[in-house]
């Protein structure tokens, strides 16, 4: 894998990070409306899964960027 190929891995992986940061975002304001109701434990759920998720994704693009400072370095 090129260099090249590297940096459009990672650039691909902040639009999803902030994909899902907004999606986290509408996901909160939904289980803040379903309060008391019994739709909000599904909806807490699935704030839960996307938290996660986006744990995942910070993890990979920290990879991607460890590995893209420890490229070779030719002169």
């Amino acid at each position: 894998m090129s260099k090249d190929d590297q940096y459009r891995r990672l650039a691909s992986s902040n639009r999803r990070i902030a994909e899902t940061r907004e999606r986290i975002e509408l996901q909160k304001a939904r289980v803040l409306e379903l309060q008391g109701q019994p739709e909000c434990g599904t909806a807490v759920q699935l704030l839960r899964i996307l938290d996660h998720a986006l744990r995942l994704m910070l993890h990979n693009r920290a990879k991607l960027i460890r590995q893209l400072m420890n490229w070779p370095h030719y002169t």
